[in-house]
């Protein structure tokens, strides 16, 4: 995901980090995964580890300019340490989702597509139902306690349940895509009758997921754009990590002999009464 967006903005030397297994090497895969992205450097080290070699270099490793990509707790207390050593993309939190969803909605893949965030595994993930339907509000509850019973994450998904999960029945869907604004998740799914209507009220969301056919899981595995998103909110602030996080810009000022220091300053008449 951000190996990929690197070297299609230009960028020459990619550097990537990712634990040893018991053996002391990497799974083959994810090898030639990173080769074929265009990573240029692999090291065998994770965890704050790797931040720390990344943002201040070691014999073996050298120093980078940016560190982006998202990670556990530990990690992204790590990579706020080091901001000012080095730039970074944004600090990302557990993952979040929310829907926005009305009786079309089938209660089994809501469900479903709302334990694809919980099962992350901190324990500190969000899911949000925002719905105009309480059968389909009273389904979903039944759903994702039926599914989370046989999944092998139940333990972390039944924390989220109790800590981080909220079903709200509201009164018509323009409160609903309301409160989903004020949430500012990382992820959104909009299912609905004429979701690409409700699309354009969208204004805070990491990545948007059009109708019933378009999982958030899609997001994660197969779909295109870059599923390093903002979370915690910050996407009322924050994008998904683009090409352009990995260009910088230059401000150019030209001057010549002609060129007046002074701009006279013509005062202007102004109306009272507003």
């Amino acid at each position: 995901m951000t190996a990929t967006l690197a070297r299609a903005a230009g960028v020459l030397e990619v550097v990537a980090c990712s634990p040893a297994d018991a053996g002391g090497g990497m799974n083959p895969h994810l090898l030639y995964a990173m080769e074929a992205a265009g990573v240029t450097e692999i090291y065998r080290i994770g965890g704050i580890q790797a931040i720390g070699a990344m943002a201040y270099g070691t014999e073996t490793i050298p120093k980078v300019q940016k560190i982006v990509g998202p990670g556990g707790p530990y990690v992204t207390a790590a990579k706020r340490f080091v901001y000012g050593a080095v730039a970074l993309d944004m600090v990302a939190g557990p993952s979040e989702i929310a829907v926005l969803a009305d009786d079309s909605a089938q209660p089994e893949h809501v469900a479903a597509d709302l334990l694809s965030q919980a099962e992350h595994g901190s324990g500190g993930e969000k899911i949000l139902l925002v719905t105009t339907s309480a059968r389909l509000a009273q389904a979903v509850q039944e759903e994702l306690l039926r599914q989370t019973a046989t999944l092998s994450r139940r333990e972390a998904i039944q924390r989220v349940l109790r800590d981080g999960a909220l079903i709200v029945v509201v009164n018509h869907l323009d409160h609903g895509m309301e409160l989903c604004n004020l949430f500012a998740p990382e992820h959104l799914e909009l299912i609905v009758p004429e979701p690409r209507v409700w699309l354009k009220k969208v204004r805070n969301a990491g990545a948007v997921f059009v109708g019933a056919w378009t999982p958030e899981c899609a997001g994660d595995f197969i779909a295109g754009p870059s599923h390093v998103l903002p979370t915690g909110g910050t996407a009322a602030m924050f994008s998904g990590l683009t090409t352009d996080d990995f260009r910088k810009r230059t401000s150019v000022i030209s001057f010549t002999r002609a060129t007046p220091m002074r701009t006279p300053i013509r005062p202007r008449r102004w109306r009272s009464g507003r």
